[in-house]
């Protein structure tokens, strides 16, 4: 089983991927589709989300490794829990970054330590215009050009079509 089917199926078995004809989700960008994919669920899912974390590390393996990376990144809010577990298991600092920085407190966009000049592994979950919602690992503007993997892709359609893939 490839990366991707591997995901998918983990996906559909924890219930993180819900289907209602009758009443279509709202993303973000205001595409409606009968078919929603919430990966957050995993939080309560130890062993499938231990699994993902697996499948996340060999993808990093498979363009070089650990080594090739300072810290790991998760985009705020979604992306915080995969990043944290993926830097935990390839023993790598993590840090979390917003969307915007903060109007209180410090004004912080990043919380951690990031030292000027990191190669940084940066995890996003995001909701697309065209109602795609993917998990991205991608360089930051902070590292040499590296490093550059797509870890999973959910595309959910207008029309509704649900498809997985891992991008080169």
């Amino acid at each position: 089983m490839d990366i991707a089917a591997a995901v998918a199926d983990i996906l559909f078995r924890s219930g993180a991927v819900r289907i209602d004809a009758s009443r279509p989700f709202t993303f973000v960008s205001g595409v409606k589709s009968p078919i929603y994919c919430d990966n957050r669920i995993l939080l309560s899912f130890v062993k499938e989300r231990e699994k993902v974390t697996d499948l996340l590390c060999s993808v990093v393996e498979s363009h070089g490794g650990a080594q090739r990376l300072d810290t790991v990144a998760g985009i705020a809010t979604g992306a915080i829990p995969f990043g944290a577990w993926l830097s935990a298991r390839l023993e790598k600092p993590f840090v979390y970054v917003r969307a915007d920085a903060k109007t209180h407190g410090l004004g912080k966009q990043i919380e951690g330590v990031l030292p000027e000049g990191s190669r940084v592994l940066l995890v996003e979950m995001l909701f697309g215009r065209q109602g795609e919602e993917w998990l991205l690992v991608r360089q930051s503007s902070r590292t040499t050009p590296e490093l550059h993997a797509r870890l999973l892709r959910v595309r959910i359609s207008k029309s509704g079509r649900f498809a997985i893939s891992i991008p080169s």
